[in-house]
């Protein structure tokens, strides 16, 4: 007999796996029941469907591994998790527990684990892929499998809106120019001074990975070796890439004056 893994959600959106989706609340759920064939579900061992469980088949342990399952450049995930009960008989292992395992598929290789004695979840908020596959590995004949899955989130990396400039006139050997902003994601990051003609001013910063936080940067026109530092419109030009590869770009002006 073999199984399918089916979603257990009213509306579905955004296609990322053979059988499974993710729904409006941003979560892929794998329930299993008894049919035919299996969605979903690259590959499995010494597992059998009881009823609306996944347990064992004759055997002290099993597994099995998802398809591959895809994110959009604007979604991180959140979490992974595990539903299960132990059946309460003479013969239960004190030992009884399940692993569930996010795979990079893209190198094959385990990016993070957990072993759960219980029903849980394991925080991927610092995870940054594209590809993936969960591993669900059971130890025990006396565990029941009722769902297990992944919920993922929106990637908010910067509120462009809130990048600060200041000040907006900026006179030569009086001042300095602040640009701060806040960092939710890490990210590399350009920031790149321009003149009104296209003229590159200097480079505030190069391909430099930032971690999430607040950020406070200098520019000192004292300190420019620029042979076009003028008198003029400057514009500071950002250039943001996650480490998921989304990027963004965002643009703040101000005035110069040079004596």
């Amino acid at each position: 007999m073999k199984i399918l893994f089916i979603i257990m959600i009213s509306v579905l959106l955004n296609v990322t796996a053979y059988g499974a989706e993710w729904s409006i609340n941003q979560v892929m759920k794998f329930t299993p029941a008894i049919i035919n064939n299996y969605n979903g579900i690259a590959d499995y061992e010494s597992i059998k469907i009881e009823k609306d469980f996944l347990t064992l088949q004759d055997s002290a342990n099993g597994w099995l591994q998802t398809e591959t399952i895809s994110l959009e450049k604007d979604y991180i995930l959140s979490s992974a998790f595990v539903h299960f009960t132990q059946v309460k008989t003479e013969k239960a292992s004190t030992n009884s527990r399940v692993k569930l395992c996010l795979i990079n598929e893209d190198t094959g290789k385990t990016i993070l684990e957990k072993i759960f004695f219980s029903s849980g979840s394991m925080d991927l908020t610092n995870v940054f892929y594209e590809n993936y596959s969960l591993r669900l590995e059971i130890y025990g004949s006396d565990i029941l499998i009722e769902s297990f899955g992944l919920t993922r989130k929106k990637l908010v990396i910067i509120n462009t809106n809130e990048i600060i400039v200041k000040p907006d006139i900026l006179f030569y050997g009086e001042e300095k120019l602040n640009i701060k902003f806040n960092l939710f994601y890490p990210v590399f990051l350009d920031i790149i001074l321009f003149n009104e003609k296209g003229t590159i001013i200097d480079y505030l910063s190069q391909r430099k990975l930032f971690k999430e936080g607040t950020y406070n940067i200098e520019w000192d026109p004292e300190q420019s070796k620029s042979p076009n530092l003028s008198s003029g419109k400057y514009i500071v030009y950002f250039n943001i890439k996650a480490l998921n590869g989304k990027q963004i770009e965002a643009t703040k002006k101000f005035l110069f004056a040079k004596k």
